[in-house]
């Protein structure tokens, strides 16, 4: 399975530092990285023994007995709970039990109209599964879970697993796909999956999931748009931004190989931060000796944190990469271009400035 591009292990130092000293957490450090998952992090401290601070100690919380009374007393849900503390649901739920609160009383607004008899009808009479009642009064099978945890009634009935006949039928003979198998027997795609392990039928690979598809023309539209964004990306990678700072960079450096400059443009290249980011344009000058290296940065308003240019423009300039910034919106757009050129100036003049 893919996690993504890892903590260097050069970081080991900085990580202990932002841990133990500065009181990061797992998912704070994550962030800083790039990465989504605090698991990353938990990963990076395994891989080098480094001893984790237990979350009970690290980040203090809890609001307290009275506290949760009154919000409770205020008319608050769990979820507005989450939401005014910041916290997880399940962090939530955890005080719930700590202090001796129902963790299921928001589910009270749902016995109007799912009544404990007909639950209990459905459940132990009609032996309906809760993915079977859910769709049945049109809400989620959690609920349903969460409701027959409150009656007291049976927690789950699995779905009975067909005939080791019926799956080979339909997923060899009739080769349909695991999601259509689940949908036809009204469970997930992951129960189907178990049915067939559990069975020993063995599960197609992915030439033989492609070769199905194109067969009976499911990938048809697709596998053409996946080879015409190959071929589009072999040129030029990442966003419309990224793309048009490429060919601006391309135009507005052409004068300088008159000058003797060889000018080198890469894209999306992770090996120069040694994995930690990404940088989006890399533009290496040679002439005879002299060695230039600028970093353009597409930052996009949407999705960019100002003080993650920090850390990322003290990094490039520790290994002598001078960092540039260009602001997009969405889209390029025609009162985009101006600022754009002025990057592109401004490299090519610290181009020129090592002549």
């Amino acid at each position: 399975m893919a996690y993504g591009v890892p903590i260097p292990d050069i970081e080991v130092e900085r990580v202990k530092h932002l841990h133990h000293i500065e009181g990061k957490t797992f998912r704070e450090i994550a962030a800083l990285y790039g990465l989504k998952s605090p698991s990353s992090t938990g990963r990076f401290f395994k891989k080098h023994g480094l001893k984790a601070i237990p979350a009970t100690t690290q980040t203090s919380k809890d609001p307290g007995e009275d506290a949760l009374r009154k919000d409770i007393e205020n008319g608050l849900s769990n979820i507005d709970i989450q939401h005014k503390y910041s916290v997880c649901i399940q962090a939530v739920c955890d005080w719930m039990h700590k202090y001796g609160f129902d963790v299921t009383r928001d589910l009270v607004r749902y016995a109007a109209f799912i009544p404990e008899d007909r639950l209990r009808q459905l459940a132990e009479v009609e032996k309906k599964t809760d993915r079977e009642i859910a769709k049945i009064f049109d809400v989620r099978f959690q609920t349903i879970h969460l409701m027959r945890k409150r009656y007291g009634i049976d927690n789950y009935t699995h779905p009975k697993s067909p005939s080791r006949e019926v799956l080979y039928n339909l997923y060899i003979t009739e080769e349909l796909s695991q999601r259509q198998i689940g949908k036809k027997l009204s469970v997930c795609p992951g129960t189907v999956s178990q049915w067939l392990i559990r069975n020993g039928i063995r599960k197609r690979t992915r030439l033989e999931l492609a070769a199905i598809g194109m067969a009976k023309g499911y990938w048809k539209d697709t596998g053409f748009k996946a080879r015409r964004t190959r071929m589009r990306n072999s040129l030029l990678k990442g966003s419309q931004p990224q793309q048009a700072m490429v060919i601006a960079l391309i135009l507005g450096l052409e004068p300088l190989y008159k000058d003797g400059w060889e000018i080198i443009i890469g894209q999306q290249n992770w090996s120069i931060l040694e994995g930690c980011k990404e940088v989006d344009i890399p533009v290496v000058a040679m002439r005879g000796d002299t060695i230039v290296k600028a970093a353009v940065e597409v930052d996009g308003i949407y999705w960019h944190v100002p003080e993650d240019h920090l850390v990322k423009d003290y990094r490039l300039r520790e290994r002598n990469w001078k960092p540039f910034h260009f602001t997009a919106t969405d889209r390029p757009s025609e009162d985009q271009f101006p600022s754009m050129e002025e990057v592109v100036a401004g490299v090519r003049e610290f181009i020129v400035s090592h002549s």
